[in-house]
């Protein structure tokens, strides 16, 4: 009982450190933290302010990550802006195709 339940600890553990992981590559790849809504030509500069303003108060990646693990924990996957739908759903709508493949 011992050894699984340190086998357990030692799989979260390994899970949260490649999550993070990925989060940090994620963060700081090209293009991460460009809005395409800024490439709007006909946005004037006060509105290119309020989306860039909207963007920091999001925070740093520990606080995005720590925010998106806790909505993992709850199933929630976040919210596609792309496509202004949540993530679970477009999952849930291809699975099945992906699954007949």
């Amino acid at each position: 009982m011992k050894n699984a339940l340190f086998q357990l600890t030692r799989t979260v553990a390994m899970i949260l450190a490649a999550a993070l992981a990925c989060a940090v590559l994620v963060r700081y790849s090209p293009g991460a933290l460009v809005d395409e809504r800024e490439l709007d030509r006909r946005l004037s500069e006060d509105s290119l302010a309020a989306l860039r303003a909207g963007k920091a108060k999001e925070g740093g990646i520990t606080a995005n990550f720590l925010r998106y693990v806790k909505g993992m924990a709850k199933g929630d996957l976040g919210y596609s802006e792309s496509r202004s739908e949540p993530i679970a759903a477009l999952i849930g709508e291809r699975a099945p195709v992906t699954g007949r493949e």
